[in-house]
């Protein structure tokens, strides 16, 4: 009978530990969800900050140089869809941006797919971070 006792016990213990599991699992299913309705809230709030502060209906010195960087990367993403259509007008997209300013077009990293078929965008360095910050060290 102690056999049986001790077996019904460890089944008895695995079960609850089951159920404690699944409802972890649920709480945190539900504050990723809750978490994500936050990103998208503070994502609105910005749209919201961003439209005013252009109006000039407020103003705040931490804003100001975000703003730029926002004016500056929206500037961009004009240069990148105007190469775009270029190219789909059967352009290379290139010429006449390196031909005016004699810049050259980075290469772009590719993005990367995880083994669970999700698609992360490569991160850019940005221009004020060194090399040494951003490479292992050698020793």
């Amino acid at each position: 009978m102690a056999l049986w006792d001790k077996l019904k016990r460890g089944v008895e213990i695995a079960a609850d530990e089951a159920e404690k599991q699944a409802t972890i699992a649920r709480y945190s299913l539900e504050l990723n969800g809750v978490r994500g309705q936050i990103r998208n809230k503070v994502e609105s709030l910005g749209q919201v900050a961003l439209d005013l502060y252009r109006k000039g209906a407020i103003d705040h010195p931490d804003m100001e140089a975000l703003v730029v960087e926002i004016s500056d990367l929206e500037a961009r993403v004009a240069e990148i869809e105007k190469q775009i259509a270029e190219v789909r007008e059967g352009g290379s997209g290139d010429d006449d941006a390196q031909a005016s300013n004699g810049a050259v077009t980075p290469e772009v990293p590719k993005a990367e797919e995880s083994s669970d078929g999700e698609v992360s965008a490569p991160v850019a360095s940005s221009p004020e971070s060194s090399d040494e910050e951003t490479r292992p060290s050698d020793s």
